[in-house]
């Protein structure tokens, strides 16, 4: 096999603010294997969280690019590299295999054929009250049937009162790891809730931090795990802490891997959430092939950017089609 990539630069259409950091585009890498008749193709979306820079990536791809590959070399390579970069090369190989056996990767992977359409959340941004409501209006969020809020220490009541004047549905709080004692949790979850309906409650406070314990059941939704899961994480050592698992491929190393731990939480009776980094269709393409395994469809991302440039997959009314036959050609 041979492997091609490309570095794509992916504006925004808005700042992208989360508890951790903000930004207003991302760097990704679409990555080939192609055997002479047939490519496979994957995304690699690094992320700083997990020490994931694009020129580490970019150095990575450049040796790889160098060398003839099988299955074998590309294995053995693959579990020393970034967890980003593994499963987009996994992504790339095993979309490769299904196209030379004849089968659509859902078959190849023992998954659930893809559904017409999968409804995803969308997930709102850190933002000061005011700018909510024209935030909402503005990118027609009325049509996905959940929201989820990124918030902060900060984070204040008068963010979801300005949600709630124009949304009256099911809320997904997602904490970024930003919050640092249960009093200050308490205090911000009681005002949220006096206004929308949540639903989930993820992540609040940093990997694994001994509070987890102390909130266990004592909150009226669910806490979802997100930077707790990684590549090779025990679920059963987080089923003592968390309620379900936010489950992202760019953090998973493999497809196989990913789904591991998806039917790890269902033996344990958590519930699990899709997620992505900010990826364009190819990588939400893959992940809506757990989706149907889902609690949780939170596959918003592509939708952040200003022009998507693959269309793998589309959205319409807040619901994600993913095209069956996709093909891609490596922009110039």
């Amino acid at each position: 096999m041979k492997l091609v990539y490309k570095r794509i630069e992916l504006p925004l259409k808005f700042t992208w603010a989360i508890a951790r950091n903000s930004s207003v585009a991302k760097t990704n890498f679409i990555v080939g294997l192609t055997d002479g008749e047939h490519t496979g193709w994957g995304e690699v979306a690094p992320n700083i969280r997990y020490d994931e820079t694009p020129e580490q990536v970019e150095a990575l791809l450049a040796h790889l690019a160098g060398q003839k590959l099988d299955t074998q070399t590309l294995q053995e390579a693959s579990l020393g590299l970034p967890a980003c970069l593994a499963v987009g090369l996994d992504m790339a190989h095993r979309h490769l295999l299904a196209q030379n056996t004849g089968q659509t990767l859902a078959a190849a992977l023992g998954l659930p054929a893809l559904l017409p359409a999968y409804a995803t959340t969308f997930t709102l941004p850190i933002m000061p009250a005011e700018e909510v409501e024209p935030f909402f209006e503005k990118h027609n969020l009325g049509r996905f049937g959940a929201i989820k809020v990124k918030v902060g220490k900060q984070s204040t009541e008068a963010v979801f009162a300005a949600l709630a004047r124009v949304y009256n549905g099911p809320v997904l709080v997602d904490g970024n790891e930003a919050f640092s004692d249960v009093a200050t949790l308490e205090r911000h979850f009681a005002a949220w809730q006096k206004h929308l309906l949540i639903t989930v409650l993820e992540q609040p406070f940093r990997a694994g931090s001994e509070l987890y314990s102390q909130i266990r059941g004592q909150f009226p939704c669910p806490i979802l795990a997100d930077e707790s899961v990684t590549r090779s994480t025990s679920i059963e050592a987080l089923a003592a802490d968390f309620d379900g698992i936010n489950i992202k491929l760019q953090k998973a190393g493999t497809l196989q891997e990913a789904i591991g731990q998806l039917q790890a939480a269902r033996r344990l009776g958590m519930r699990v959430m899709i997620g992505c980094m900010v990826e364009t269709s190819v990588g939400i393409w893959h992940g809506l092939h757990l989706a149907g395994l889902a609690d949780y469809v939170d596959l918003d991302s592509m939708l952040y950017l200003q022009a998507e440039p693959f269309g793998w997959v589309s959205e319409a009314e807040g619901k994600l089609s993913p095209n069956p036959a996709p093909c891609l050609v490596l922009p110039v």
